[in-house]
């Protein structure tokens, strides 16, 4: 897919978007839900939800470790991860 195609793509994810983080969020639109649609526009449905859980669960674990590490006062590095 050339970059073009890939750009009007991704502008048609959303119908619609507003002006702040939070009125997105109360409209169901996330960085993760976008991402997500984009994925299963390239991917299978199924595989883009796959990833989608992936991320999740890995978000939540480094959270809780962030902020177990930010009570405790411990040095967090943050990790980088590999998905494929």
């Amino acid at each position: 897919m050339d970059i073009a195609s890939f750009r009007r793509m991704c502008l048609g994810i959303f119908s619609a978007s507003y002006p702040t983080a939070q009125q997105n969020r109360q409209a169901g639109i996330t960085c993760r839900t976008w991402v997500t649609h984009v994925l299963s526009r390239i991917l299978a449905p199924q595989r883009a939800k796959e990833i989608e859980r992936m991320v999740t669960t890995r978000s939540t674990t480094c959270g809780n470790q962030y902020a177990t590490d930010f009570l405790l006062r411990r040095e967090y590095t943050v990790p980088v991860e590999d998905l494929v």
